[in-house]
């Protein structure tokens, strides 16, 4: 991406994105044109955590410009956000709850279709994970 692609979004700014420590040059377009389409669905506020900066695994997609970190303001059934990660082109989706009961989202646009659930409990300093089961 670069900067200028930032004027065909109506729900984002360039520091909302530099806010999260991201290179602009490392992000895939593809990954804000799905942003955009979640955050026009969903008609609230969703808050970037993590783009390309931050703390990964090694082999992190953020690093390779194809994954966001997010915080959704409101409520919303896991049923009903996961079918509309889906419907804006996210294929790798992960719904975590921090020990104080935060829920945020990893987003990314790998090719096969994957989805898991993380939870990390008061004391824990690594995440564990799961298969994500909706209902």
């Amino acid at each position: 991406m670069i900067e200028e692609d930032f004027d065909t979004y109506p729900n984002f700014s360039l520091l909302e994105f530099y806010e999260t420590g991201g290179a602009i040059e490392r992000m895939k377009k593809e990954v804000f044109d799905n942003i955009q389409v979640l955050r026009s669905e969903l008609g609230v506020r969703i808050d970037l955590l993590s783009t390309t900066g931050g703390r990964h695994e090694p082999n992190s997609r953020h690093y390779k410009g194809e994954a966001v970190d997010i915080y959704i303001h409101g409520a919303f059934r896991d049923d009903y956000l996961l079918e509309t990660f889906l419907n804006a082109g996210f294929r790798g989706v992960g719904f975590y709850k921090n020990a104080g009961g935060v829920n945020s989202y990893h987003l990314d646009i790998r090719r096969k279709f994957t989805f898991w659930r993380g939870v990390k409990r008061v004391g824990e300093t690594r995440w564990r994970y799961s298969d994500l089961v909706v209902f």
